[in-house]
């Protein structure tokens, strides 16, 4: 998920849950992907660039970058 999260801040762009969830699914059980999403913002990235996440205003559904 943190290599996702890597490509798309090339473009400083949110990416939601759905989405990290979708790329992953076929990696890992849904359960180990919900609760690794839970616990992804506050993360560091390899680069030393930290997860941040939030409440998407328009879909109510979490974002990461």
């Amino acid at each position: 998920m943190i290599k996702v999260l890597t490509a798309a801040s090339s473009e400083t762009k949110w990416v939601a849950r759905h989405t990290l969830k979708g790329v992953m699914c076929k990696r890992a059980s849904p359960e180990l992907l919900d609760y690794s999403l839970k616990h992804l913002g506050g993360k560091l990235a390899s680069n030393c660039m930290m997860v941040q996440a939030r409440c998407s205003p328009s879909s109510y559904d979490v974002e990461f970058r």
